[in-house]
């Protein structure tokens, strides 16, 4: 996802698969740790989850990540709504971020999932 993210898409896509790759990633977490997050509200408790299970120095970027599931949300679903191209580069590095500190956390706590 992360790949695509950095093609030459509308912002708004880019946006998307960014947001996509971090909610992803966010899902590695918890399921490592052993948990699934309920329907409702998936991508919010999934997002909501990461400095409970990761530790709070994560408590920014979880708060940052659940401002951007709202913006994907309107982008998704309100045809009127734009990103700009730093708001799209700027979630492609957080999920970039996010990325190196999940493999870290996945090698120090689960090493049987890290690769």
């Amino acid at each position: 996802d992360l790949e695509d993210a950095r093609k030459d898409l509308s912002n708004a896509w880019r946006f998307a698969i960014a947001y996509t790759a971090a909610l992803r990633l966010c899902g590695v977490v918890l399921s490592a740790a052993g948990y699934r997050a309920a329907r409702e509200q998936k991508h919010y408790r999934t997002i909501a989850v990461l400095p409970l299970i990761m530790g709070q120095e994560l408590q920014e970027l979880s708060t940052y990540l659940n401002q951007c599931r709202s913006k994907r949300h309107e982008v998704t679903y309100e045809p009127m709504t734009s990103v700009s191209w730093e708001e799209a580069t700027e979630l492609i590095a957080a999920a970039e971020e996010l990325r190196h500190l999940v493999r870290d956390w996945l090698a120090r706590e689960h090493g049987e999932f890290a690769s």
